[in-house]
């Protein structure tokens, strides 16, 4: 039998049930989930990403004297049988002065890769390891698809398409360890 309040007692309001924020283990300092990914691993990953992707890409170019002429890459829109040429991109004269410039650009890329594959795995993955782990594969996948538009960017024709590959391939093989390393001190960011 249900009762019913008495005329003479006092009605009290309460709030409709909301559901509360998961809590994972893979987040390190008891945060919920649902909040934006963690500045300070981000910054980490993209940079040492970026450094990766720089080593890679000046490791694979050729040297080209900036003072030197190249052919036109094919795709350019000069008309059939067009002789004219273009000189190569200056990043690609001195090699030292280029690696902060790559990191730069490649940081810009990269710190929205990583914020990328952090949000998706911390939207659809509960488990603390297949976290991680699916967080190294998707964070390393990505810096190798960054490392194609950096190298078209700025080293132009100083690198052929198949060293483009090989960089990234390169670049997919160390941040996938380093992410690794860094989601087992970090967790997902």
């Amino acid at each position: 039998m249900i009762s019913q309040p008495s005329p003479g007692s006092a009605l009290i309001a309460t709030k409709p049930a909301t559901p509360r924020t998961p809590r994972f283990p893979f987040n390190t300092g008891g945060t919920t989930v649902s909040g934006a990914p963690r500045t300070v691993p981000v910054v980490l990953f993209a940079a040492v990403t970026a450094a990766v992707i720089a080593w890679a890409l000046r490791d694979r170019a050729r040297f080209l004297p900036t003072g030197a002429f190249v052919p036109r890459h094919a795709l350019a829109t000069n008309g059939h049988h067009q002789n004219g040429y273009l000189p190569p991109a200056p990043v690609t004269g001195e090699a030292v002065i280029n690696y902060p410039g790559l990191i730069m650009l490649a940081l810009h890329l990269t710190t929205i890769a990583i914020l990328a594959a952090a949000w998706l795995v911390r939207r659809h993955v509960r488990d603390q390891v297949k976290a991680r782990l699916s967080f190294a594969v998707l964070g390393s996948v990505l810096a190798a698809l960054v490392t194609i538009p950096v190298a078209a960017m700025t080293l132009g024709n100083a690198i052929l398409f198949t060293g483009t590959v090989a960089a990234a391939m390169t670049v997919l093989q160390y941040t996938f360890v380093l992410v690794v390393a860094g989601t087992a001190l970090f967790g997902v960011p």
